[in-house]
């Protein structure tokens, strides 16, 4: 994998699957108590996990150009992807703003005064 917007893409669809599976375990598990105990080892688990991913889809080309003496080839590889995973999240934010505040997608919801869903 050595194109740096693949290596973004990778990292961007990563976050995603991260974020459905976590959706999922809340919906399957819900608020149950018996397993309390296992949020910590899970969150240290998914932290180590995502480091190494993060690390490897960030660093690992970039560190063995610098290695192998292409530092400018590492740079302008690493500003790439940076550039492409930033213009990535930002798409996605577009995305919720636009769904959120009614641009794209349906109806849109706001809190009201008691704190019930109305139409905005």
């Amino acid at each position: 994998m050595y194109n740096p917007h693949m290596s973004a893409l990778a990292a961007i669809g990563y976050i995603g699957i991260v974020v459905l599976i976590f959706g999922g375990l809340s919906y399957f598990f819900g608020d149950a108590p018996d397993v309390e105990f296992l949020a910590p080892l899970i969150m240290l688990s998914l932290l180590v996990l995502s480091v190494a991913t993060m690390g490897f889809l960030f660093f690992y080309r970039p560190l063995t150009l610098v290695l192998d003496g292409a530092r400018a080839e590492a740079v302008e590889y690493f500003a790439r992807m940076a550039g492409t995973f930033a213009a990535g999240i930002v798409l996605f934010i577009a995305i919720a703003g636009f769904i959120r505040f009614n641009i794209i997608g349906g109806d849109a919801y706001c809190e009201d005064e008691k704190g019930e869903m109305v139409r905005c």
